[in-house]
């Protein structure tokens, strides 16, 4: 299987400083103007929404501002509906929204190793925030929810096992669990519910000689009933998707190594039937105008439109981004609607809302910019709608997507240029 400028962000309860951050109970900005008094102050920290009694505002949160259409928006980019900062530490994974418009962020912690569920209602504010009660250390990459509102996480446990965890109806409950073992480590990259409401989770399992591609499809009660294994390749699965009559679709890459070890990459496309018999398999080969060695093209993310295109995003050697339309069933390229970036551009999911695409990630749509969170929306035949970019704090990077009607829910995360801690960014974006 081959597989500044912007508005300060307001905390829980406090008011926004002009280019700083305002944090759980009205943090003050340093940045531009006094950010505004705090309600009553939650409590910060992991449960406490906005980060421990709310971040001070810096020059560095206040530079760069935020970018539409690739020029600068000041003071405040009106594509952001709300913003939320969360607590240090913490990196924000994947994003999911039920039926009820509640957002569910999977969401790691950086000094415990601990998998945290944070919701927030569709306006931004805080519900609540619980740990994965499982111990030996936990990380999540995806999260999924089904058609009864039962939430499913998927990732690592142990930093050696794929983990699955049965959050239940809103995703409280922590109920099952699965885990995926293997000689080496294993861990769950993506993972999606079909039209039975099984969880189709790939990752891949590794040890010090290589990497191998896994697939696994969940039943809603525990179990399984699909498995694969690729034992004949060095390769990785990282994003996925499910088609009608339940086919599968992987985004992923081939190692190529050497006696050294892995020394560059070519991005790879498969399609399997729900019986999990292959249909096609497209490979991306590193430009020519890369070097041998240390080339990487990747794929990172597929997704199925609201009339049944398939699509898959990855990204060449040089950085610049694959975004391409197939044929469901033989793999034939339909549309290339691959875009350019300036420099360095990291993609890292695209998905639909029906009638548009989005892929974020990280990266500057100018030379003139700092890198920063990065959006681009696309028609279904592949034309621009949008080039969102904004800056905020440092090494701003997006990880997931998912949608409120059209509005795009973007999370990720960012830190102080001071500090090796991230904060969790999740924002609501205006339909493009």
């Amino acid at each position: 299987m081959a597989g500044g400028g912007g508005a300060g962000i307001a905390g829980q309860g406090g008011g926004a400083g002009q280019g700083g951050v305002s944090g759980q109970g009205g943090g003050a900005s340093a940045a531009g103007g006094g950010g505004g008094a705090g309600a009553a102050g939650g409590g910060g920290g992991q449960a406490g929404g906005s980060g421990q009694g709310g971040g001070a505002g810096s020059a560095t949160a206040g530079a760069g501002g935020s970018a539409r259409d690739g020029g600068v928006d000041a003071p405040a980019d009106p594509d952001i509906v709300w913003q939320y900062l969360g607590p240090v530490g913490s990196f924000g994974a994947a994003v999911a929204v039920d039926s009820a418009n509640v957002i569910h962020v999977a969401v790691n912690t950086q000094s415990n190793y601990v998998a945290t569920h944070l919701r927030l209602d569709e306006n931004g504010n805080f519900i609540g925030q619980d740990s994965d009660p499982l111990a030996g250390g936990t990380a999540y990459q995806a999260i999924a929810i089904d058609a009864s509102d039962d939430v499913y996480f998927a990732g690592t446990a142990g930093n050696a096992s794929g983990y699955v965890r049965w959050g239940g109806v809103g995703g409280t409950s922590w109920g099952h669990t699965e885990l995926y073992t293997t000689t080496g480590h294993a861990g769950w990259r993506d993972a999606k519910i079909d039209s039975q409401g099984r969880l189709v989770a790939v990752g891949e399992s590794y040890t010090s000689t290589g990497y191998t591609a896994i697939l696994r499809r969940y039943l809603p009660a525990g179990g399984y009933d699909l498995s694969k294994y690729d034992s004949g390749a060095n390769d990785d699965t990282v994003g996925v998707a499910v088609g009608a009559n339940d086919a599968i679709y992987i985004a992923g890459r081939n190692e190529i190594a050497n006696s050294g070890g892995i020394y560059a990459s070519t991005g790879t496309f498969t399609g399997w039937t729900a019986a999990g018999v292959n249909l096609f398999t497209v490979l991306f080969a590193n430009k020519s105008s890369c070097q041998m060695t240390g080339s990487y093209t990747n794929g990172w993310s597929t997704t199925v439109d609201g009339a049944g295109g398939l699509w898959f995003l990855g990204e060449q050697c040089d950085y610049q981004p694959i975004l391409r339309k197939y044929d469901p069933a033989t793999g034939t390229l339909l549309i290339n609607a691959d875009y350019v970036v300036s420099g360095i551009g990291n993609e890292s999911r695209v998905a639909s809302d029906g009638t548009s695409l989005c892929a974020v990630g990280y990266g500057s749509w100018s030379s003139a910019l700092p890198s920063g969170f990065q959006v681009y929306d696309a028609d279904l035949q592949g034309n621009p709608l949008r080039k969102f970019q904004y800056h905020l704090l440092d090494d701003p990077e997006l990880s997931s997507v998912a949608f409120i009607g059209h509005d795009r829910i973007v999370v990720g995360g960012t830190r102080l240029a001071t500090s090796t801690q991230y904060q969790v960014w999740v924002a609501r974006l205006r339909a493009p």
